[in-house]
């Protein structure tokens, strides 16, 4: 019998195609504002907070003024984008998830993203029934890495790490649920790449092309039900 009690999942770049939009919305407001975005740091962008990568821009733009102007378009280039329906979710997503639920796994949300833009996505795709608690960014002080988010999911859902199982595309995150010891599947988004396979992971499981694979996977190995 497997000790999993609850699924976790980030949400940019996992289960929604954002970080692709988000790379480019960078890229516009940069242009807008007559800024040059390296592509290190639209690489380096995904799992990050705004806080984050605001930090990034300051060492990076030639007039830090810019800034706001440079987030502000790229905010609306977001939200165009999202209404437009031109950012899907995940493949296999929704399969996934449902499945989940029919063999009554609690599940909770867990992303960087702050309340607001969580909330925008849910309303979009209608998917706050899929989910038993949702941890936002500004929850917690510390952003992925940090464990902080991850921990204060497990006291939310009163459960132990090793009764936990999370999927994340980022390297970032992975990073955060490795802290919080709590066991995890990577799916990585294709600018993020593969974690290394060192002494400092312990708690990676498996890394998989997409949710078909995770849990065809997770379900061979009888990680879950």
């Amino acid at each position: 019998m497997t000790q999993v009690q609850a699924i976790l999942f980030d949400m940019d770049g996992l289960i929604i195609d954002t970080e692709r939009v988000y790379r480019e919305g960078w890229r516009v407001g940069a242009k807008a504002a007559g800024e040059e975005l390296p592509e290190s740091f639209l690489k380096q962008t995904a799992g990050k907070s705004s806080k984050q990568t605001v930090a990034q821009l300051e060492k990076i733009v030639s007039d830090v003024t810019k800034i706001p102007l440079i987030r502000q378009i790229r905010e609306a280039y977001f939200v165009e984008e999202l209404q437009a329906n031109r950012i899907p979710l995940k493949p296999y997503f929704l399969e996934s998830i449902r499945y989940l639920k029919t063999q009554h796994y609690v599940t909770a949300l867990v992303t960087s993203t702050a309340s607001q833009r969580t909330s925008q996505i849910f309303e979009k795709y209608q998917l706050g029934a899929y989910f038993d608690e949702v941890v936002t960014g500004d929850l917690v002080q510390e952003a992925k890495p940090n464990p902080a988010i991850y921990q204060l999911a497990l006291k939310k859902l009163q459960i132990e790490p090793h009764q936990g199982l999370v999927f994340e595309d980022s390297l970032v995150g992975a990073r955060a649920a490795e802290a919080a010891g709590i066991p995890l599947v990577l799916i990585p988004e294709k600018n993020t790449g593969g974690v290394t396979h060192s002494a400092d992971w312990q708690n990676v499981l498996h890394e998989a092309p997409d949710f078909q694979a995770a849990m065809q996977w997770l379900r061979q190995t009888k990680m879950i039900r």
